[in-house]
């Protein structure tokens, strides 16, 4: 995690301009866009993993292929302006939901 938010900070000013270039509704459109293949991308890293429905993308594949389609719907969510605290509490409020939830100290 202290690697994603370095290369964030390392590149703030060119994430702004990129902001500037393309716009918010643009920048929305494109986390719609990422968000719906990081879907597909983790249903198929699924199917790869349980071989029920098989498919000819190897696990390694569908692996990276996961990490680049999140890598791509972060950049649009920082792009989109998400607030980090709120996040970070929703976060807390949602481990906390599924501990409860599973038994898990």
């Amino acid at each position: 995690m202290k690697d994603i938010i370095r290369a964030l900070e390392k590149n703030a000013d060119r994430l702004e301009k990129i902001k500037k270039k393309i716009g918010k509704e643009e920048v929305l459109a494109g986390l719609a866009e990422e968000s719906s293949e990081l879907t597909q991308a983790a249903l198929k890293y699924r199917r790869a993993l349980s071989g029920v429905n098989p498919t000819p993308v190897p696990c390694v594949v569908a692996d990276e292929n996961l990490q680049e389609e999140l890598a791509d719907t972060l950049l649009n969510a920082v792009l989109a302006g998400v607030d980090y605290v709120e996040i970070a509490n929703v976060l807390d409020r949602k481990i906390n939901r599924w501990c409860n939830r599973l038994g898990v100290e």
